[in-house]
């Protein structure tokens, strides 16, 4: 005899989603093993897509908030939003000539007589 199908309720997936939990915690809040809520994500295009759209919220709101902290004059996530959202970096160009100091070698032989 088969276990019998859960019932999931899609808005309730999509709501809880929304906080970017895994698998694993939604399998928890359902009571249900995280191999059950992998295999529905695979096999019901249902739940996958409120899986999908959950998580973007969480992903879209989340940015919002950067870029937000950002334009408030946040230079900290001024610089790492250009570096993920522009391709900015740090690019320090070193001058190798301008560094060029004498280098004086000692040799000194067992007997502590210079060669």
């Amino acid at each position: 005899m088969s276990r019998p199908t859960i019932t999931f309720d899609y808005d309730e997936i999509y709501e809880i989603s929304k906080t970017h939990c895994s698998f694993l915690d939604m399998a928890k809040y359902f009571n249900v093993s995280e191999a059950t809520i992998n295999n529905r994500y695979k096999d019901d295009e249902e739940f996958k897509l409120a899986v999908d759209r959950g998580r973007f919220e969480a992903i879209k709101g989340l940015r919002r908030r950067q870029i937000e902290t950002a334009m408030d004059g946040n230079t900290q996530m001024l610089v790492w939003l250009g570096k993920q959202l522009l391709g900015q970096s740090d690019k320090v160009d070193v001058d190798q000539l301008s560094r060029v100091e004498p280098i004086n070698i000692e040799i000194v032989n067992p007997d502590n007589s210079l060669t």
